[in-house]
């Protein structure tokens, strides 16, 4: 994953060792990785950006009805802590 600023600069890169697995969950724990390390830094403005529509909307569905996936519901979690 890559981390930017509002001017599209990078931050920094991370990566994640996951073996074998759908495209989909990599793009989620990009996300979930992402924003951990967003939230431990005190980052509060966050703009998600995945080529995935798939990912966006299973997130976006989280927020009117409870997900199946423990990865996209903690997503949801740190996404809630960051705006409050």
């Amino acid at each position: 994953g890559v981390l930017k600023d509002h001017h599209d600069q990078w931050i920094l890169g991370f990566n994640r060792r996951l073996g074998l697995c759908f495209v989909f969950n990599a793009e989620i724990w990009g996300i979930l990785h992402g924003l951990i390390i967003l939230q431990n830094k005190k980052w509060d403005k966050v703009s998600i950006r995945t080529g995935s529509m798939e990912v966006i909307q299973s997130i976006k569905e989280t927020f009117t009805r409870p997900s199946h996936s423990a990865l996209i519901r903690r997503i949801q979690q740190i996404w809630l802590e960051m705006i409050q």
